[in-house]
């Protein structure tokens, strides 16, 4: 009890220590790599914030609340998601807004950047809690503590569980919970009523967050129905997982079919599918696919993936019977319901996670738990891995503050409060009466950034010339506005217009 007490300490101390790694970057100007996911949660909070989750039917919406910041989609830009001129993203179920929205809400916090990473930190800390405490059942302590190590110290979870909130984070806090619940409930004898009611909420949170839930939750009863021995254990599972399950579909048929309308929401989903999944979009060779692929991996757990290749080629040359804390039925459901899900996700979304490299954070997981499972196999005498963990660890954050480079330059040396400047200098030189539109966008400003939206505080439309501001005007009945050209990633000039 005393050893396990000292693991769980030793956890707190390498999370805190990560926490530490992570202040310099914290809080600054929004900005590069995938940060424009913290104002595109940010903004539909704000405008909750003002008017009410009700009047959203509780979905997170992307224009501002002036007349003039309406019928403006160049944020999602997917018409079957637009209701009374403002759009709304509706490619996942809304719980990852709406967590950091009643978090914010429930302690009386501004709706801010440092608030939102706040709420990101505390989340991967209690999420590697969670993880120590699987790994832990599965293997040895310190075999647990090796593999949790690397969700805490890998440059992806550094990053994304700091900087870059968004849906993927919460749905692997969640996946984890569901794990936890779940093993403990097929593994321990006391308070199963407990666990199997905790591995309900947290599969119908998880189902609330990410379509990988679905993946995870259809793995999981093929299994228990089709593979293992059947037992009262597994009935309740399935029956629970069913009921669960309903009660989801129960909620989003509500609050979909009650805004938006199935067919219209149908048609959103059917659109993201199309652009997403590598199944219908034959845009991306294959060996392009596998190039990008691994590119995610290496960019999100670098040096991790040498320790567990070297540990590998420890445990070949040793040469021993494997060994094995759990039985053979419980070890195959553990692999099927980890493993399983994030093939089938990535197979199925490739070009969505060739995009986003925050999409490879759910694989984390599982190669915490391989990390786990081959430093189970071979005993490294405790200087020794204290050695490697220590050379690991400093690796892992110098190419963690390589890509996220501190100060005010990103790696490629764009600085940091470019959207900032444009957003604020929007928000301080335009009224509500206007119209507001963008021109002269290059490979640093794209034409749907929400990062200037939230700066800025107004909805924008991207132009390529003057014809297109005025045909808008003409088109939606209104008779100012404003463009804003700009030039080398700065606003250049300023140009009312009026019918």
């Amino acid at each position: 009890m005393r050893q396990n007490l000292n693991y769980y300490l030793l956890v707190i101390v390498v999370l805190l220590v990560s926490i530490i790694l992570r202040i310099p970057n914290l809080d600054r100007p929004i900005s590069k790599h995938h940060e424009f996911n913290t104002a595109f949660f940010l903004i539909p909070m704000e405008i909750w914030e003002k008017d009410g989750l009700n009047v959203h039917g509780f979905n997170p919406p992307y224009n501002y609340y002036n007349k003039n910041d309406k019928n403006i989609d160049a944020i999602v830009g997917i018409k079957e998601g637009v209701k009374n001129g403002t759009e709304y993203y509706l490619s996942f179920p809304s719980f990852s807004y709406l967590l950091p929205y009643f978090y914010m809400k429930l302690f009386s916090l501004k709706i801010s950047i440092i608030n939102l990473q706040i709420f990101n930190l505390t989340i991967h800390f209690i999420l590697c809690i969670f993880l120590f405490g699987i790994l832990n059942i599965i293997f040895d302590q310190r075999s647990a503590f090796i593999g949790v190590s690397l969700y805490i110290f890998s440059p992806g979870p550094l990053w994304f569980h700091g900087n870059g909130y968004t849906h993927h984070v919460l749905s692997v806090f969640l996946f984890v919970c569901s794990l936890f619940f779940l093993i403990n409930y097929l593994t321990k004898e006391k308070n199963k009523i407990f666990y199997l009611t905790f591995y309900g909420a947290s599969l119908f949170l998880f189902l609330y967050t990410e379509w990988l839930s679905v993946l995870f939750l259809f793995c999981l009863l093929f299994y228990l129905l089709f593979v293992c021995e059947k037992s009262r254990k597994g009935r309740n599972i399935i029956v629970g997982s069913a009921m669960v399950f309903f009660l989801f579909l129960a909620t989003i048929f509500y609050q979909y079919d009650h805004f938006f309308g199935l067919n219209n929401y149908y048609q959103y989903l059917t659109n993201r599918f199309s652009h997403r999944s590598t199944l219908i979009n034959h845009s991306i060779q294959l060996s392009d696919q596998i190039s990008g692929f691994i590119k995610q991996y290496v960019v999100s757990y670098g040096i991790w993936l040498l320790l567990i290749t070297s540990f590998f080629i420890i445990r070949i040359f040793k040469r021993k019977e494997l060994i094995f804390s759990f039985n053979k039925s419980n070890r195959t459901l553990i692999a099927v319901i980890i493993l399983f899900p994030i093939i089938i996700y990535h197979i199925v979304f490739m070009e969505f996670t060739l995009c986003h490299d925050y999409s490879v954070l759910i694989d984390g997981i599982f190669l915490a738990c391989l990390l786990g499972f081959v430093s189970s196999q071979i005993k490294l005498s405790n200087l020794k891995l204290t050695i490697a963990l220590f050379i690991v660890f400093i690796a892992s954050s110098l190419q963690y503050y390589y890509i996220n480079p501190p100060g005010k330059y990103s790696f490629n040396n764009d600085s940091y409060d470019i959207y900032k400047k444009i957003g604020e200098t929007i928000k301080h030189t335009s009224s509500t009466n206007e119209t507001i539109f963008l021109s002269g966008f290059s490979s640093t400003i794209n034409r749907n950034n929400p990062q200037i939206v939230f700066y800025a505080k107004r909805n924008f439309l991207p132009i390529d010339n003057i014809d297109d501001a005025y045909n808008f005007l003409k088109n939606n009945q209104r008779k100012n506005g404003k463009i804003y050209i700009l030039e080398k990633e700065k606003i250049k000039k300023i140009i009312p217009i009026q019918l």
